[in-house]
């Protein structure tokens, strides 16, 4: 019970701080003087570094052993998070949260494995999904706390909590965690480099291609060329190498294949619509920083909740596809209501579709993750974890920036279309002026004008971002009707 509390707890700290520092960005600009397109690298800095790192968790588990690999990550994650604390500026903050994602990545395929290791078949399901419920818990929760530390603390300390919680892990995994022999494993060093080559050359790609006007910059065209160089390089090396650095090969199992397409399309499109979810709303509702991390709270608790309920039910008499895809219409339902929104929606109108989502995601992930290693032999089990884990990892990372850049460009083209009807002749302009007692000659007029449209633009954009996830989730459907589910005794 000690090591299923250590290995959770490190777990849910790997992705809490994926996402913890989402209502605290607009702090961050501030205090390290930045903009919304630098300070979004806080986030994709840390993904990038997951992203590369999780496909390789089967060769260093291998490698150097499970015990000293936790041991190693956690000792690297309690370093890197002071690091992060004590950044003076955006630059270095950038450059510690990649190596705080590095040491992070491989924690939560490393936990699978170890919960795998430690316990029968029989009870196997059971504790998977009491440990799925603190994970997909974890990155919905990770806004609530980022909110009451940066009210009552310093937005700082969102990188200070995770020491104490670490030091207690590693003292319960040296006391209860035996160590195995290593192998001897040679690894293909190419492969690894057209990985990170690729990787991170398509995520400056989305990050910085709306700000520099996509192709029309040399500079993301050649980013663009070095991702398709590396990704092909990477997955020709994988294909052609014994020793290569991820065994791709697994994803000609059709449910492995088929889980993780899901999980990364989901997970994207989840994740992209909730971090843009409290800068919404501080910006055009006014939120505070600690009111916006209270109405992400019950996102992750009805998350917790579904996936609790899943642990207990007898599997073998409900349909898992149903289940799935149950899930994905909550999810669809809430994103759906949230593209309805207005200008004076309410707390309530942001919690409650909230509690949907968050209850739809936990029914899909629960058996999404189950049926991805249903069919995967043994031998392979710590291979198909990490890449699993990179296709939840990747689709975030990605989903994040694809998200920012479809915000930029929805409320650029709002903004075209409003400010076209400021005009003289417009009698619905003139009729909002009389409403307000404004003059056109006055100086105000236009600034409040201005604001009026701003916020109207960026409130179309959001709703326009909720739509297209609606849209996305109901597209995933048919994919869940080709899983082979394995019959349960």
């Amino acid at each position: 019970m000690l090591l299923i509390i250590a290995v959770m707890a490190v777990a849910m700290l790997e992705i809490i701080d994926s996402t913890i520092v989402n209502v605290v960005l607009p702090n961050m600009m501030s205090a390290l003087g930045a903009d919304q397109s630098q300070v979004i690298w806080v986030i994709t800095s840390y993904m990038v570094a997951s992203a590369i790192v999780i496909p390789l968790t089967g060769y260093l588990h291998q490698r150097l052993g499970e015990r000293r690999l936790i041991i190693g990550n956690i000792i690297g994650f309690i370093l890197t998070s002071s690091l992060c604390g004590l950044a003076p500026n955006i630059t270095t903050m950038v450059i510690f949260r990649f190596l705080q994602g590095f040491f992070g990545a491989s924690l939560i395929p490393l936990s699978q494995i170890i919960l795998r290791n430690a316990f029968p078949k029989e009870q196997l399901g059971k504790a998977m999904s009491i440990w799925g419920a603190g994970v997909m818990a974890a990155p919905v929760l990770g806004p609530t706390l980022g909110g009451y530390i940066a009210e009552y603390l310093n937005w700082r300390w969102i990188f200070y909590i995770n020491i104490p919680v670490c030091l207690m892990a590693l003292a319960l995994i040296i006391a209860t965690l035996k160590p195995i022999s290593p192998k001897k494993m040679k690894i293909d060093l190419w492969g690894v480099a057209f990985l990170i080559l690729g990787t991170s050359s398509l995520q400056v790609v989305l990050d910085d291609g709306s700000s520099k006007g996509w192709f029309d910059s040399s500079f993301i065209v050649i980013c663009t060329l070095f991702s398709v160089v590396g990704i092909a390089g990477f997955i020709y090396r994988s294909l052609t190498r014994q020793n290569s650095a991820v065994n791709i090969r697994i994803f000609a199992n059709r449910n492995f294949a088929l889980a993780t397409l899901i999980m990364g399309i989901f997970c994207g499109t989840f994740f992209g619509i909730m971090t843009a979810q409290p800068i919404m709303q501080q910006s055009i509702y006014n939120y505070t920083t600690m009111i916006t991390g209270l109405v992400q709270a019950p996102r992750g608790l009805a998350c917790s909740i579904s996936m609790i309920l899943l642990s207990v039910l007898p599997l073998y008499r409900v349909n898992l596809k149903v289940i799935m895809i149950s899930g994905l219409l909550l999810c669809a339902g809430s994103s759906w209501y949230f593209s309805n929104l207005t200008a004076d929606a309410t707390t309530m109108n942001f919690i409650l579709p909230s509690i949907v989502a968050g209850f739809g995601m936990g029914l899909l992930i629960g058996p999404l993750t189950g049926v991805s290693l249903s069919t995967i032999e043994e031998k392979n089990i710590g291979d198909a974890s990490g890449l699993f884990s990179y296709g939840r990892t990747a689709g975030i990372s990605f989903g994040i920036s694809v998200a920012t850049a479809f915000l930029t460009h929805f409320y650029q083209v709002f903004w075209q279309q409003l400010a076209a009807h400021i005009s003289d002749g417009n009698a619905n302009f003139q009729l909002w002026l009389q409403k307000w007692n404004l003059p056109l000659t006055d100086p105000n007029t236009l600034n409040i004008l201005q604001n009026a449209i701003l916020k109207h633009s960026h409130l179309l954009a959001y709703v326009n971002l909720y739509y297209l996830g609606a849209i996305i989730f109901i597209l995933l459907i048919p994919l869940v009707f080709f899983f082979t589910i394995p019959k349960m005794s």
